[in-house]
């Protein structure tokens, strides 16, 4: 509601046909956004699950069989307190910042991840591939 009513409030300072071209479009814009918004969510579960299935391809042929329950168990222990730790922090911080500041503090998150792959994620001799 209160951006509706700044919205009011600055349709004085336009003709109505400007307030009009300007409001849809900022509509659209929205709308448009939140379109890319959800395809992101669809392409981050999608490169989630190829990094995790990587990680698996190189962690499970190390194991012996009867060690490879229990490497489930931390691979998942530890994805699983990565994901909470950052959400308990998010959920806490939300009393003092906007859902936008704590998006791209995840953002921020997710670049220092990505910048740290590639020295964690280095191919061993004789696989080449991408």
């Amino acid at each position: 509601m209160a951006p509706s009513f700044l919205g009011g409030f600055l349709a004085g300072r336009f003709t109505p046909e400007a307030a009009q071209r300007i409001g849809m479009t900022l509509v659209a814009a929205a709308g448009i956004g939140l379109t890319v918004a959800s395809s992101a969510g669809i392409l981050g579960g999608i490169g989630m699950g190829l990094a995790t299935s990587g990680s698996m391809n190189i962690l499970l042929p190390q194991a012996l069989p009867r060690e490879r329950a229990g490497l489930f168990v931390v691979i998942y222990a530890i994805s699983y307190t990565g994901s909470a730790v950052p959400s308990l922090v998010a959920g806490q911080a939300s009393r003092v910042l906007s859902l936008p500041a704590i998006t791209a503090g995840y953002a921020v998150l997710a670049g220092l991840v990505w910048l740290a792959t590639p020295v964690g994620a280095r191919n061993p001799a004789g696989r080449d591939k991408f």
